[in-house]
């Protein structure tokens, strides 16, 4: 499997517990590519002031690695 599909596989797998939806079927990330030697992800909450925000990004840094 190569880079990018492991990485979009790998976010699938982080769940929103409000929803219970995906972040990438949420359409959360806005922005996947990879670089030399990292993954550049933009992530943007479904609200500004999301309290799972942190939670979200930990996961996210946790499932890609």
């Amino acid at each position: 499997m190569k880079g990018i599909d492991r990485i979009r596989k790998a976010l699938k797998q982080v769940i929103d517990p409000e929803t219970g939806q995906s972040v990438m079927k949420m359409n959360m990330v806005k922005q996947l590519r990879l670089e030399a030697d990292y993954s550049h992800i933009e992530f943007e909450p479904t609200s500004p002031v999301c309290p799972l925000v942190l939670k979200l990004s930990k996961e996210i840094l946790l499932d890609i690695r």
